[in-house]
């Protein structure tokens, strides 16, 4: 069998990307979570060198020889090959006049961010080097964010010109240890699960609901993959004031992007009590080597966030920053989990995220290169409503990436604009109160608090039917994982408010109980109690229903699709 040769070695996926597997593959393995790296390059740059290094890199990091698989295993694995054929493509593009070859580079970026990557194939990326000039290219590296995180991708950018420049000039170059990504797996599997359900059920006893978000229309049950986005930037100098701010009330600048921030929110929602999302780099200390592993480390941590109007600034940042912490400490549980211990099952804990960009992109990413970095573009998507993105140096970049179906360039661009007067206003008033700070900066214009509206109306069934024991066995799991009650075999998980993080914690409860060898990908293909015990076992469902009994659930279930395609429809239609 092709799968069992040439292997390093195989284990399991991380939670992270676990879920991110189950979204791939129900998108059809389109783009969705694929990124992107754009270089213009320019000067002594020797293409055979390039290649060689990037030859070396994916020998040395094992998650860049990892293949998926999933199909007819309850468990998806990931493997590691022993070697692998460089994904490389060269083109030379001199012969193009200017505007024809901006366009065919126009081109190529949109074909390799759309084109699916195939899992089950290592590596899972691609690598495109076209020459436009003399001495002139542009270097397209597309790969799975299952696979990296972006502090993995400035490790392998840093070591592939490290490498090009020493075989250029024929001069030795050391590096330090590779680690494997697997060390990482194998710490999640040590981690104290009890003392973080003590945790986050004590962090968020009391939360009721998610915090609203400010967006231009209503909030759907399912929000697709967002990547339209606004930026400001704040100049050298206002960088130098929020930090000096940062040193005097003690605390960091991701604070204070994560302080303003929750001032957004709760001025939009009225709300004296936020909460957030924080992308965490998710790399542990203890774990040996741990700055050069390549992988998949970051999470997104909830952070609750109470903004008290009497508080000075700066003692109301250090409980944030505090609030922060705590929640990083115990960042290794599972999304679902921390959820599901909230009370919150069923539900997202938070609809936007703020991520600070503190790995090592900045100019010594450059060293010992040999020629001139002009351009450096990185796609960012999310599939959060909206997400704030903070970039130093140079400045301080501010980018709002957001659903442009909910919120518009407009009204994006108005909401930016709150969140740098916000944190301009930090670095100046951080020995007032949080009420005078909030007040100092006006709530931005056209856009208000939006909810979620989590699953759909469920009709009454025409006849209830009993569950079977195998049905019922079903309805306790999801009544577990979702919170809610499943009292009919054709309650449909979605329906229910499920997505794909619960489809995954169902899938974990349906193995470990010894229900029948099942993949996630065949759970969302049988998404009512009925469906899935049919596939699990069906020679325990009892006789088969008569030819009427049959067609009146057809037509009950083709009627339920119809109302819900129609509603999307509308949805769709009106931006909400």
């Amino acid at each position: 069998m092709q799968q069992l040769q040439n292997v390093e070695s195989v284990y399991a996926l991380t939670p992270l990307q676990r879920l991110m597997l189950v979204n791939v593959v129900l998108a059809g393995g389109s783009g969705t979570h694929i990124d992107q790296v754009h270089l213009e390059l320019e000067g002594a740059l020797e293409p055979a060198c390039f290649r060689d290094a990037w030859t070396t890199v994916v020998a040395r990091h094992p998650a860049l020889r990892t293949a998926f698989f999933w199909e007819g295993l309850s468990t998806p694995m990931q493997v590691v090959r022993q070697t692998v054929d460089l994904p490389w493509v060269e083109e030379d593009c001199r012969s193009l006049d200017d505007e024809a070859r901006e366009a065919y580079v126009a081109r190529r970026l949109r074909e390799e961010a759309e084109r699916p990557l195939e899992l089950d194939k290592a590596p899972v990326m691609r690598l495109v080097l076209l020459r436009t000039g003399a001495d002139r290219y542009e270097f397209i590296w597309t790969y799975a964010v299952m696979l990296l995180d972006g502090w993995s991708v400035a490790t392998v950018m840093r070591e592939v010109f490290r490498l090009h420049e020493a075989n250029r000039t024929a001069r030795p170059v050391e590096l330090p240890p590779a680690g494997p990504f697997r060390a990482f797996t194998q710490w999640l599997a040590t981690r104290d699960e009890a003392e973080a359900e003590r945790f986050w059920r004590e962090a968020f006893a009391g939360v009721a609901a998610p915090t609203p978000v400010p967006l231009s229309g209503a909030l759907p049950a399912v929000v697709t993959e967002a990547e339209a986005s606004v930026e400001c930037l704040l100049d050298d100098a206002d960088l130098d004031r929020l930090r000096a701010a940062a040193t005097a009330t003690r605390v960091t600048l991701s604070t204070l992007v994560q302080g303003a921030w929750a001032l957004v929110l709760a001025g939009h929602a009225h709300l004296d009590d936020v909460v957030f999302g924080i992308g965490s780099a998710g790399r542990p200390g203890e774990l040996e080597n741990v700055g050069s592993i390549v992988g998949q480390f970051t999470t997104n941590v909830p952070v609750r966030v109470p903004v008290r109007a009497a508080t000075p600034v700066a003692e109301w940042l250090r409980e944030v920053q505090r609030a922060q912490l705590d929640a990083i400490e115990h960042e290794y549980a599972p999304l679902d989990r921390i959820e599901q211990w909230s009370g919150l099952s069923g539900q997202r804990l938070f609809e936007s995220i703020v991520q600070i960009h503190n790995f090592p992109l900045d100019g010594t990413f450059w060293d010992e290169r040999g020629f001139t970095v002009t351009g450096l573009h990185k796609v960012v998507r999310t599939n959060y409503p909206l997400a704030l993105v903070a970039i130093p140096k140079p400045g301080l970049t501010l980018r709002l990436v957001h659903d442009e179906t909910l919120l518009g360039r407009t009204g994006a661009e108005a909401l930016l604009a709150e969140v740098r007067s916000l944190l301009l206003q930090i670095a100046v008033r951080h020995s007032e109160s949080v009420e005078s700070l909030r007040a100092s900066v006006p709530l931005a214009q056209g856009v208000a608090p939006a909810r979620r509206t989590v699953g759909a109306a469920r009709k009454a069934p025409v006849a209830p039917v009993p569950l079977t024991p195998l049905q019922s066995r079903l309805a306790r799991i999801w009544h577990d994982v979702l919170g809610v009650e499943v009292t009919s075999p054709d309650d449909n998980l979605f329906e229910l408010g499920g997505r794909s993080v619960h489809a995954v914690r169902i899938h974990e409860r349906i193995v470990a109980e010894g229900l029948g060898k099942l993949s996630v990908v065949e759970l969302f293909q049988h998404p009512t109690v009925a469906l899935l015990a049919a596939h699990l076992s069906p020679d325990a469902q009892g006789a088969p229903p008569t030819l009427a009994e049959a067609e009146a659930r057809g037509r009950q279930r083709a009627d339920a699709a119809r109302e819900r395609r129609d509603r999307l429809r509308n949805a769709r239609s009106h931006g909400e």
